[in-house]
């Protein structure tokens, strides 16, 4: 996989994302809110950031309860930019945390 990198305004990108969820958090009575400060403007490859929110979001939508609310915060200082996203779904087995976000990678057991 190639890694672009490009100034972009990891806010509006945060935001813009979220704005497409929203329809599909609504059907399953659960809410999204948005903790965002203002224009965050850093290097970075949009589609593997914006790949990455997705993959969280839908698994905030899968596992949290009905009518939970997911958090999605973007913080950042001089040095480094956070993404968080928080919901009351199951938390990662500590066995996962260095894998949750690998290609392929599910908590979820196959059928065959």
């Amino acid at each position: 996989m190639e890694i672009r990198h490009g100034l972009v305004n990891a806010t509006e990108l945060v935001s813009d994302l979220v704005g497409l969820y929203e329809p599909a958090f609504a059907d399953r009575r659960q809410r999204v809110e948005m903790q965002l400060p203002g224009p965050v403007i850093v290097g970075l490859d949009a589609s593997l950031i914006g790949r990455t929110l997705s993959n969280l979001l839908d698994n905030a939508l899968i596992h949290a309860k009905p009518r939970a609310t997911a958090h999605v915060r973007v913080a950042a200082d001089a040095e480094r930019v956070i993404l968080t996203v928080e919901d009351d779904g199951p938390e990662f087995a500590p066995e996962l945390l260095g894998r949750p976000l690998s290609c392929g990678h599910s908590t979820r057991r196959r059928t065959r």
